[in-house]
């Protein structure tokens, strides 16, 4: 599959697998704008950047309005970022 040109949104992308996906994507040819919380990232390996805490709704608004405005376009969306909750796994979703 060609991806020359494709434009892409990556959450987590500043680091770890995120960041792996990102070097691939750029290498292969796609538009990437970075979301993450680590803004020392910003406009690394080639790429646009946008602070992201996808755990704040307003913050992932914001940023993939931002990412679009930069790309013009979106194409495809990688959700590499996660949120740890801290309570145990069985209290999670119990609505008491």
């Amino acid at each position: 599959m060609d991806i020359t040109g494709k434009r892409v949104i990556l959450t987590g992308g500043a680091s770890g697998i995120g960041a792996s996906a990102v070097r691939g994507l750029v290498a292969a040819g796609a538009r990437v704008v970075v979301l993450d919380i680590a803004d020392e990232a910003a406009g690394a390996q080639n790429t646009s950047y946008a602070h992201c805490d996808v755990a704040d709704r307003a913050t992932v608004d914001a940023a993939f309005d931002e990412a679009v405005r930069t790309l013009g376009r979106l194409d495809a969306l990688l959700h590499v970022a996660g949120y740890e909750l801290t309570e145990p796994a069985e209290g999670i979703g119990d609505s008491g």
